[in-house]
């Protein structure tokens, strides 16, 4: 019944009718997915290789349909299918480094088609599918290098397409950037049990972004929406950093400074977004000490320690900082909410 409605849309898309046909091919490939599914877990007519390779066929027919009918619709339908296919066929227990090589080499055909069609909605499904595999992978030991596989790949898209001249935009592939590198962040943290060196990773990934905004810049040779975002990345690893790796009153000493050293960066460079962001970070060391006192500030003497040190610290940082942004004449607010913290 599967292939006769593929055959059927076949028919319906020589006559004009388009959406019909698509419709039409869709309900088929699912029927035919459903087929195989229900011949090899529901009852046992066929082994699990034969039905994850007619998964396969079943998933691949999909996307085939969809080129030909230069439907969306129908390639996400294809392409969500094959990123079930491990998972339909789970009792075969596919291990760790099969699903990795399936993933991978599903990636790089979803990638280059989305960037082929211009099909943006496929990026996101290929992030989530790849992530979500890796997720329902029973790798153990392996997961890291899972992991980091699927990093590398998706990092790698925005400077690929970028030097092949098949960018599908530079703003929708920021995303990539952002969502896969946060994931990978947090998969790698749930893989590294030891406290002592999650300090190490949350550095890394900042170094690993500080060059992929080099590289992005040497690529664009000016300082595009890629390299911000990359530049930003980078700088919100270093800001979680002393979360992970330093106690609560050196993290209050960090963040304050952290933004001092953001507002000169942002007035040498021209960046006046940036200074937000040294503002953000600020509040971020404010935040952190008040609720520092409140869970018991109580020094043997007034000046004379290190708990004070702290305040003086954010005072100081607090008058740099709106002595940075004095001769920023588009907007004071900034440096008021500074002068008005630092007067607290």
């Amino acid at each position: 019944a599967g292939i006769a409605l593929v055959a059927a849309s076949e028919v319906t898309r020589k006559r004009g009718w388009h959406p019909y046909a698509q419709a039409v091919a869709g309900g088929g490939v699912a029927l035919v997915y459903l087929s195989v599914w229900a011949a090899f877990d529901l009852y046992g007519l066929i082994a699990g290789p034969v039905a994850f390779i007619g998964l396969i066929a079943t998933t691949g027919s999909a996307v085939a349909l969809a080129l030909r009918n230069d439907s969306l619709p129908l390639a996400l339908i294809g392409i969500a299918a094959s990123f079930l296919n491990p998972i339909v066929v789970s009792p075969l227990g596919l291990g760790g480094s099969t699903v990795l090589v399936y993933v991978v080499t599903l990636d790089l055909g979803v990638l280059t088609l989305a960037g082929a069609r211009r099909w943006p909605a496929l990026d996101a499904l290929a992030l989530f599918g790849s992530w979500m595999l890796y997720g329902a992978s029973s790798a153990g030991e392996g997961n890291l290098a899972f992991a980091t596989t699927l990093f590398i790949v998706f990092a790698a898209v925005p400077f690929v397409r970028r030097a092949l001249h098949t960018e599908v935009s530079p703003y929708r592939d920021v995303w990539i950037s952002v969502g896969g590198g946060l994931t990978y962040y947090l998969a790698v943290m749930s893989e590294v049990f030891n406290a002592d060196q999650h300090g190490a990773v949350t550095l890394s990934m900042a170094a690993v972004y500080a060059g992929l905004a080099w590289l992005s810049l040497r690529m664009s040779s000016q300082r595009d929406i890629l390299t911000v975002t990359h530049a930003g990345m980078s700088l919100l690893f270093v800001t979680i950093w002393p979360v992970v790796a330093l106690e609560q009153r050196e993290t209050v000493v960090f963040w304050a400074l952290e933004a001092v050293l953001i507002c000169v960066a942002a007035r040498a460079m021209g960046m006046r977004q940036a200074h937000l962001v040294g503002g953000i970070v600020m509040v971020l060391s404010l935040t952190a000490n008040v609720a520092r006192v409140i869970d018991g500030y109580q020094p043997a003497d007034l000046l004379l320690n290190a708990e004070s040190l702290v305040f003086v610290i954010q005072i100081a940082a607090l008058y740099g900082i709106a002595a940075l942004l004095r001769d920023d004449d588009e907007d004071p607010t900034l440096m008021n909410a500074a002068f008005v913290g630092a007067h607290l």
